[in-house]
């Protein structure tokens, strides 16, 4: 992919969940909170493997997601059954 920020500042962030609750803290302060879109508490979010694979047009091919993918045979799993 070579350097990724270009692309996911530009698209990528779509496939990432917002974090918009809480904050970060210590050394003596209330920290960042978190808030829509970025944050510096968690940036754009967690993300979406499933949905960043189809961003990457690799969502149909089997082990990646998609057709073949989560859930079938050899497909790739979440880990501990999440989605």
């Amino acid at each position: 992919m070579g350097f990724i920020n270009p692309w996911l500042y530009s698209r990528g962030y779509i496939a990432f969940t917002d974090v918009t609750n809480g904050s970060s803290f210590g050394c003596g302060t209330a920290g960042f909170p978190a808030q829509q879109g970025w944050d510096a508490a968690t940036g754009v979010g967690t993300p979406n493997f499933v949905k960043i694979l189809s961003l990457l047009g690799l969502g149909g091919r089997p082990g990646f997601g998609g057709p073949g993918g989560p859930g079938g045979p050899g497909g790739w799993q979440p880990p501990f059954g999440g989605h």
